[in-house]
């Protein structure tokens, strides 16, 4: 029987097919193991390929997708605890497209590129024809040595070609029963022009003749091994993976073209983020609707082949000194739940891990918006509220991020209508935001969910027993808590010891004294207490041992928890190297993202004691020694990608130059992080590792290095790129040569030169908050403010190039546009302004004793009032205002610093802003703008506050709190207001009343209020074109129903549908005047549920064609089919010549169908217009398509062939350009026609003739 110890490769397969080629491509078959883990349901198969013993397994019958993947993994590496290589095989759908010809049978390798992983999941819902979705994450990627041999395999295919075909046909022929994996005819291999559907009938393409008209197909070239290619060919590129299978080949194609995927699959995006492994799969079919079971067999053995030959190009020794692929506990548990629940509940399941080491999977703020969109789709009732939130977050120039608060009650509201759901939450402990109120922190905001959402789900939430979880969850109670079992634990523990001590590895010196290694494993085990953890570390300073008189020694004196254990490894660290090792513990521990190696080696070279601070000359020579500064402590972890920071800025041109990798550095656990911020901490450190002396030597080291870019030095001085690249360590080589560039090119080559700029430009502020006044960090940061002149300059264009510093407060969720010369290169904001926005108090007391203009306008972006208003620093507010601060200043966009305080509910500025107003008249108005800003941004507490003191609700007609609470969608404001008599036919800043802005946009329950409460039409003279639509009872004014339907087409929701029908049916005048435009409005792609109402509507559609792109024209190019299809039948008839615009987007979308419709209408009859906006008129979009029938159409009801395009293209260059030689063809014909009647002048027949020649020596 086999030992599963002594198993490293596994390889899952989803499919029977799969599973048998699997089998077939190992060298030696195994006996099964003797043993597997109770709760593993899992089948396998072992045996040997080369020098690899490998374990496959399959998911279960009838079941495929990341959930079985994901399950069949964790059991897995339960029962198979060492295994270091993970494969993903079997067979998948090919994307293929004018860069990659991908035919069936080839093999598709998941590789990064382009910063990329390979794999990635793109979707958690369904995806079907003519939907768009989009892709959620990147996912983790197989270890470097797999990706090494990967490249080595790529390279000797390339030089002496593969022999996989030979593989599978020795495999087939040695095996009668395996004759179905032989590799089908070819001329079953047929791709299908994305836009043509499988037929309805059964069965596969050959019995519903899917084939039978060649037009139907694309034509691709016989594959010839003489010019080198390869067959089957191997790619390597990006492999999409989804909960759902994919059979659209628009979205295929579209995909391919973006994304450039090669391949798509249903189970891999289970796998990365806990089973990293290489995906490769034999492409079976083209991922569209036609089916092709036949070629299955074959691309499982394909995929299987290619694996078999990857795996005998990695040596032994390499796999056994990799890391093994392991789960946590906790995880198993969550993971283990998650799957149970996925097939056995009929309930809605959103989850969420935590993960310390992803600045992604930290917050309250990533779990809320996880919890959300994983809700998103499911039904419509859930959608209800999530896009309400979008909404009111969404404008037509700019995006406004939801806060915490308006996540939170999305959510809720989401699970009130998601009756019996699940939330899983893994993790807690590696949160970053575990206090606060609800909307904060992690403890408050369960304790407040289970309250708000009794009744409506259950919450499991999984943790390592930490103190701090503890006591953050006192409010459960005792029956809610359940502890792991400890003694599994203990056991996964020693099996992990076992095989850290075996022959050959680090420990292999002691393999002739048993005895040594047997206390080795028993004081280890025994002394662990359940923390994998603390037995790693043991280890790793065991290793290190030479002598059984130090070997007794440690083991005699083995620290005892994570605590003696990090605090034994602080005080091994050589006093040469301390302080470089303090600071980098700093940095890791107090910045919001990973820093990389090259940040970190330029931060060790700054030298505060010396003048200039930075130097060159001090960078490390070897990088990738950083971790011995802090051994146990920190850890490297290649990454592929952009250098992302906090703010989402990328540095595009440093993250990759071809496939440069990041190292990131990072805290080898998250218990390191915990130890050095706790109180637990001793000797010196402690004090270093408080927060205000972390952030302030950071603060400092940024300082100093931006201090040393002096105008004649970092002008000068830059690092040649190439010289960079060509350097053996990329840092140690940097002196060797150097040269000048222009002004222009400074901050991008210093951002390739200088990698720690970016983080000490962005970060400096946030750490400069922790300085205490009259230190030698606050007197280095007021002297660069002042003093450094050019280092302040270029940290001005770095900074203003990365952010906006004050975003503007939307005006009832209108966008303020920005001033010309916004963030435009200006003079550098006043170190006032930069102080106040960051609230750095004892900075601004310095600064205002050197400066003397307070209300001196910060270049575009305002004033230093407003940006501490804005960013709710109350103690800068009353610094500022006590020196004379104007409070009247405003933002650039007119935005008032009470508007600010008050929209965001912040009530202890509002009230400094409001003491320092002296004149009564000039306070009651600030009052009332302190009201109706409140009530626009939802702020009910203060809204109640201010009517508690008798704030003048009506006091200015045109800036009605109401209309502002309509807008915001805020019921209990609104009740609010009217119980203290506001006026509901009050004028808004629009001179809207409340009753047409809440209708306007579809609420429903406020317009109902607002109705019952009495408001009324509002009277004209009112521009009908700018009135919004309105329901009431006098809604039969003929002058006013127009404008009132067309903006009734574009807010319309589905709840106010039958009251608009029902006021249309007595209606009986002519609608020419809104037709268009109204259903133009109404099959917007936003709301596409508008056309069901516009099929009800009992009115004759009157001639149409007066404007392009008319609403046929959006239907058809936002694909809207069904809207477009209902508008043409309901029209008496067409223009013919004006909507030649709707029938050039209805085949240049593909939408054939729809395009014969308009043809059988007329189109074309009278010529064929060519808008000055569109690429082409009708006939070149069908010779870029392809459509031979539809050029004969149109040229023969008089279609102009020798029309030039915007590009300078005709007809002809299009057909032959786009390999369209019947439709060359066919024009050739026309020119020597057209030369005999003259149709055409000199130089097009000289043009088509001089094309004519190619076309027929291409033909």
């Amino acid at each position: 029987m086999s030992d599963t110890t002594d198993y490293t490769v596994g390889w899952i397969c989803a499919l029977k097919s799969e599973f048998v080629a699997a089998q077939e491509v190992l060298d030696e078959e195994h006996d099964p193991p003797d043993f597997v883990s109770t709760n593993d349901h899992n089948s396998y198969k072992v045996g040997r390929i080369a020098q690899h013993n490998v374990v496959i397994a399959v998911l279960p019958d009838g079941e495929y997708g990341t959930s079985s993947a994901s399950a069949v993994a964790r059991d897995m590496l339960h029962t198979f605890p060492n295994i270091r290589i993970g494969l993903m095989v079997g067979i998948g759908g090919g994307a293929p497209s004018s860069k990659r010809d991908i035919r069936l049978g080839d093999v598709v390798v998941s590789s990064p590129r382009n910063g990329n992983s390979g794999v990635f999941q793109y979707d958690f819902g369904k995806t079907i024809q003519e939907r768009t979705f989009q892709h959620t994450k990147h996912l983790d990627q197989p270890p470097t040595f797999v990706r090494t041999a990967v490249a080595s395999l790529q390279a000797d295919h390339e030089r002496k070609g593969h022999d996989i075909l030979q593989v599978v046909e020795t495999i087939t022929n040695r095996n009668r029963r395996l004759r179905k994996y032989r590799r089908p005819d070819l001329a079953t291999d047929v791709l299908y022009h994305s836009d043509f559907l499988h037929s309805a009938a059964p069965g596969d393409c050959a019995a519903a003749s899917c084939a039978s008209s060649p037009e139907r197909t694309i034509k691709r070239r016989q594959r010839d091994q003489d010019e080198g290619d390869d067959d089957p060919t191997v790619h390597y590129g990006l492999v999409a993976s989804a909960n759902q299978l994919m059979k659209d080949a628009t979205v295929r194609d579209r995909l391919a073209a973006e994304k450039d995927v090669l391949c798509f699959e249903m189970e891999a995006a289970g796998l990365m983020d806990h089973f990293p492994c290489l995906v490769i799969r034999g492409i079976c079919d083209y991922s569209d609707t036609h089916k092709n079971d036949v070629w299955h067999g074959y691309a499982a053995m394909t995929a299987a082949a290619y694996t078999a030959d990857l795996l005998r190009r990695i040596p032994q020794n390499r796999v056994e000194a990799e890391k093994k692929i392991s789960y946590a506990t906790h995880q198993l548990l969550s993971s283990t739940i998650i799957d149970d629940l996925v097939t056995t509940a009929s309930s809605s399941l959103a989850y969420f891990y935590f993960e310390f080491s992803d600045t992604t999977k930290r917050t309250l703020d990533n779990l809320l918006r996880s919890l959300i969109y994983q809700f998103h789709g499911r039904n419509g009732q859930s959608d209800l509220p999530i896009q309400d939130l979008w909404r009111s977050c969404a404008s037509t120039k700019k995006w406004n991020q939801p806060t915490n608060g308006q996540l939170y009650d999305c959510l809720v509201d989401v699970l009130k209508v998601n009756i019996d759901s699940w939330l899983v939450m893994d993790a807690l402990d590696e949160s970053t935001t575990k206090e606060g109120s609800h909307v904060e922190g992690i403890f408050r905001f369960l304790e407040q969910l289970r309250e708000d959402a009794k009744g409506k789900c259950h919450i499991l939430v999984t943790s390592r027993n930490n103190p701090d979880i503890g006591a953050g969850l006192q409010w459960s109670s005792f029956e809610d808590r359940m502890s792991l079992q400890e003694a599994r634990q203990q056991q996964d523990i020693e099996s992990y010891v076992e095989y850290e001590l075996r022959p050959g590895g680090r420990f292999d010196r002691w393999q002739s004294r048993p005895s040594i290694l047997k206390e080795m494993k028993d004081t280890i085990v025994s002394q662990s207490d359940h923390m994998f953890r603390w037995a790693a570390c043991q280890l790793d300073s065991l290793a290190k041992c030479l002598s059984p008189v130090s070997l007794q020694k440690a083991l005699h004196s083995l620290p005892q928890g994570l605590d003696k254990t990090y605090e034994r490894m602080i005080q091994d660290i050589s006093d040469e190297n301390k302080d470089q090792a303090i600071t980098i513990l700093q940095l890791l521990v107090f910045s919001d993202r990973p820093l990389t190696v090259d940040e970190l080696v330029d931060a060790l070279a700054v030298d505060l004691t010396a003048s200039p601070s930075f130097d060159p000359k001090l960078r490390m020579p070897r990088d990738i020694e950083i971790c011995l500064f802090c051994p146990g402590l920190i850890v490297t972890k290649p990454r592929l990608g952009k250098l992302q920071s906090d703010t989402g800025s990328s540095l595009s041109e440093l993250a990759v130059y071809g496939e440069w990798r990041f190292f990131d550095v990072r805290l080898a656990h998250y218990s390191v992080k915990e130890y050095l911020i706790s109180t637990r901490l001793t000797g010196d450190i402690r004090i270093l590792m408080s927060p205000s002396v972390a952030r302030s030597t950071i603060t400092a080291i940024c300082l100093g290095y931006l201090s040393w870019f002096e105008q004649d030095t970092y002008t000068s001085l830059i690092e040649p790129r190439e010289a960079y690249l060509a350097s053996d360590h990329r840092r140690g080589n940097w002196l060797g040569s150097r040269f000048w560039i222009s002004a222009e090119d400074t901050v991008p080559e210093l951002e390739r030169s200088f990698l720690f700029l970016n983080y000490s430009a962005q970060e400096w502020f946030k750490h400069a908050s922790w300085t205490m006044e009259n230190t030698p960090v606050a007197n280095m940061i007021v002297e660069f403010l002042f003093l450094h002149q050019a280092p302040y300059q270029l940290w001005n264009r770095f900074f203003r190039r990365v952010r906006s510093i004050l975003s503007p407060i939307p005006a009832f969720g209108r966008p303020l546009e920005r001033p010309s010369g916004f963030f435009e290169d200006q003079e550098p904001a006043p170190a006032l302004y930069h102080a106040s926005h960051h609230g750095l108090i004892p900075i601004v007391s310095a600064v205002i004793q050197r400066y003397n203009d307070l209300n001196h306008a910060a270049w575009k972006q305002g004033y230093a009032l407003v940006a501490a208003v804005a960013e709710g620093h109350h103690e800068v507010v009353s610094i500022l205002l006590q020196a004379g601060a104007d409070v009247h200043t405003t933002t650039p966009h007119g935005q008032s610093t009470f508007h600010i305080a008050s929209f965001t509910g912040n009530e202890v500025v509002m009230r400094l802003l409001l003491g320092a107003l002296e004149d009564e008249t000039r306070l009651k108005l600030a009052k009332h703008e302190c009201l109706r800003a409140a009530c626009e941004g939802g702020q009910l507490s203060l809204v109640g506050s201010l009517l508690d003191e008798g704030v003048d609700i009506d006091m200015c007609s045109q800036h009605s709190p109401l209309e502002a609470a309509c807008y915001n969608g805020n019921l209990p404001i609104i009740h609010l207001l009217m119980s203290h008599g506001a006026d509901i036919e009050g004028l808004g800043l629009d001179r809207n009343p409340p009753l047409v802005t809440a209708a306007s946009l579809g609420r429903t329950e406020i317009v109902s209020l607002l109705l019952t409460e009495g408001a009324t039409l509002p009277k004209l003279p009112y521009d009908p074109g700018e009135l919004p639509y309105f329901l009431s009872g006098e809604f039969v004014q003929t002058d006013l129903l127009d404008p009132a339907l067309k903006i009734a087409c574009k807010h319309l929701s589905n709840t106010l549908q039958p009251c608009l029908y029902y006021k249309c049916l007595g209606l009986k005048h002519n609608h020419k005047g809104w037709t268009s435009d109204a259903l133009r409005l109404a099959v917007d792609p936003l709301d596409r549920g508008v056309a069901r109402f516009v099929d009800q509507l009992p009115l004759d559609l009157p001639y149409m064609g007066c404007a392009a792109p008319n609403t046929l024209g959006v239907t058809v190019d936002s694909k809207n089919r069904g809207a477009a299809r209902l508008i043409l039948e309901q029209l008496h008839r067409v223009d013919p010549y004006l909507s030649s615009a709707e029938l050039e987007i209805a085949i240049t979308e593909g939408n054939l169908d729809f395009a014969y419709k308009l043809l059988n209408k007329g189109v074309g009859s009278n010529g064929l217009y060519h808008y000055a906006d569109r690429q082409y008129d009708a006939l070149g979009a069908a010779c870029v398509g392809g459509h031979l029938e539809i050029v004969r159409i149109l040229i023969k009801r008089g279609a102009a062939a020798n029309t030039w395009f915007i590009k300078g293209d005709n007809v002809l260059d299009l057909a032959v350009l786009n390999g369209h030689t019947d439709i060359a063809r066919l024009l050739l014909e026309l020119s020597a026609n057209a030369s005999r009647n003259d149709s055409l002048d000199d130089g097009d027949a000289s043009d088509l003739a001089t094309f004519g020649s190619y076309v027929h020596s291409s033909c």
